[in-house]
C-alpha cells in the first residue's frame, strides 16, 4: 500500500510539473508571474531589487523549477542584484538606460514559452505559454494604451503588475478573460 501511494504521488508530482499555467504571486506593490511548460518556465516581475530576485526565486523553487529559460523586470536592475537575477534564469531582459527591455517586434522565446510587446506604449505584452495567451499589463499605462488601441485578440487571462483602480477594474470586466493579481 505504502508503495502505491508512494508511486502515486511520484506521478502526481510529475503531472502537476509539465503541466502548462501561470503562477502569480504579490507582495505590497511587487508582482511576479511564473509561466509553466511541460517542465520549463519563465518569469515576470514588476520589481527587480535583491529582496524580489530573492521572492522569486522561493517562487521558482516552489514549483519545482531551479532555473528558468527567462527572466523579464519591468524595471532597471541595482548592479548589486543583477547576480541574483543571472543566477535565477539563464537570460535576463531588463530596461537600461530609458529603453525598454524589449522592443517592438523582438520576442523573447524558449520552448513553449514568449513573450512580446503589443504596443509601443506602455508596456502592454502578450505572453504564450504552450497554447495559453496571457496579456500582461505591467502598468497602469499599459493598461490604457491597450484600451486605446483596442482588442489584442482572445487571451485567456490577463495580468495585472498594479492594483487597478474602480475604472481600470470596470474595463476589465468589460473585457472578458480571467484577470490575475
Amino acid at each position: 500500500m505504502g508503495l502505491l501511494l508512494t508511486l502515486s504521488a511520484v506521478v502526481v508530482q510529475g503531472c502537476v510539473q509539465l503541466a502548462d499555467g501561470v503562477v502569480t504571486a504579490q507582495r505590497g506593490r511587487q508582482h511576479w508571474l511564473l509561466a509553466r511548460h511541460q517542465g520549463r518556465a519563465a518569469l515576470v516581475s514588476t520589481s527587480a531589487d535583491a529582496s524580489s530576485c530573492r521572492m522569486a526565486r522561493r517562487l521558482a523553487d516552489a514549483h519545482g523549477h531551479g532555473r528558468l529559460d527567462w527572466v523579464m523586470l519591468f524595471d532597471p536592475v541595482a548592479t548589486e542584484a543583477m547576480a541574483c537575477w543571472e543566477g535565477l534564469g539563464h537570460r535576463v531582459v531588463a530596461p537600461h538606460q530609458g529603453r525598454a527591455g524589449l522592443a517592438m517586434g523582438q520576442r523573447l522565446l524558449s520552448d513553449g514559452l514568449s513573450v512580446e510587446l503589443l504596443s509601443d506604449r506602455g508596456q502592454a505584452m502578450l505572453l504564450r505559454v504552450g497554447d495559453q495567451r496571457w496579456r500582461l499589463l505591467p502598468r497602469p499605462q499599459a493598461l490604457w494604451a491597450l484600451r486605446h488601441q483596442g482588442s489584442s485578440g482572445d487571451v485567456d487571462g490577463t495580468w495585472l503588475g498594479f492594483p487597478p483602480n474602480r475604472t481600470e477594474r470596470s474595463w476589465l470586466k468589460e473585457g472578458g478573460p480571467e484577470v490575475a493579481l
